[in-house]
């Protein structure tokens, strides 16, 4: 989505696979998908900086919908499906 940046990709720390740190420019609210690269997703939360207080995302086709207010930023906590792709190449599903 051009109004929203990814400001960061961290492994998770508290058990779940990605940490997908963002922030929106738009000055209206945005209904952003999510996906990663060639790997589904499998389930996503809200998260705050300190990955607590996760709020669950809706994920459908390996994607998450993410609803961000204007001018949001935060912290989108991902499962991803690895199980789903052939991953034989390091990193080259990671595409973005």
């Amino acid at each position: 989505h051009p109004a929203v940046e990814i400001t960061r990709l961290a492994a998770a720390r508290r058990g779940h696979d990605l940490a997908i740190y963002f922030q929106s420019m738009s000055d209206e609210p945005e209904d952003v998908p999510l996906a990663i690269g060639a790997l589904p997703v499998r389930a996503a939360w809200l998260s705050d900086p300190w990955e607590q207080g996760l709020v669950p995302l809706a994920v459908a086709d390996g994607r998450a919908v993410l609803r961000l207010p204007a001018f949001a930023f935060g912290v989108v906590v991902v499962d991803l499906d690895a199980d789903a792709v052939n991953t034989n190449e390091p990193l080259k599903f990671l595409r973005m």
